[in-house]
């Protein structure tokens, strides 16, 4: 272990670099296990810590393992900010329907293409009635309603349909952080 700066990894996330020294004292304090990876920049890749001589004592006859120790502040920083990078990497797990889309903006978006839909309809039946004969006119603008009513009915199952799928988007969601020793349904 000649090499001056470390690194060791939680998961994907690499942290230090960290000095020799500080490599052993988080080995001491059990902040780095023997299956944690380390890597510096001699090495040609990640190794486990354990395959590194004199950071772990060899366990043998004669040889107890070191007493457990409490964790110092700074590992428990560490670790702290470990899991922070984590979680924040993570963060479109934490999405909830109101932050992506709520019930008041479908709502809106169904109003406002309704109310586009009846001026499209009123102007359209003006234009018959100022365009064509009366019966014409009044075929169109009884045509021209019907095809409202029925855009109208398609635009409301549409955003049903968008409001219904992101309420199971965000049910799935909460499903997908529940831990297994969370299984209620095997206990």
């Amino acid at each position: 272990m000649a090499a001056t700066e470390w690194f060791y990894f939680v998961g994907d996330e690499q942290i230090g670099p960290i000095a020799t020294e500080e490599l052993k004292r988080l080995a001491a304090d059990g902040t780095i296990s023997p299956e944690t990876e380390v890597w510096n920049e001699g090495m040609p890749s990640r190794r486990v810590a354990s395959a590194l001589n004199g950071l772990f004592p060899k366990s043998g006859p004669g040889v107890s393992a070191p007493p457990p120790s409490r964790k110092s502040p700074e590992a428990v920083r560490t670790a702290l900010k470990a899991s922070d990078n984590v979680s924040k990497k993570l963060w479109f797990l934490d999405l909830k329907f109101e932050q992506f889309a709520t019930p008041r903006l479908i709502g809106f978006l169904f109003a406002a293409s309704l109310l586009l839909l009846v001026l499209l309809g009123v102007g359209s039946i003006g234009y018959a009635l100022l365009n064509y004969p009366v019966l014409q006119a009044a075929i169109i603008s009884v045509v021209t309603i019907i095809y409202l009513f029925i855009l109208a009915v398609g635009m409301r199952v549409f955003f049903e349909g968008c409001l219904l799928m992101f309420r199971m988007t965000e049910h799935l969601s909460n499903l997908r952080h529940l831990r297994p020793e969370d299984d209620l349904i095997s206990k």
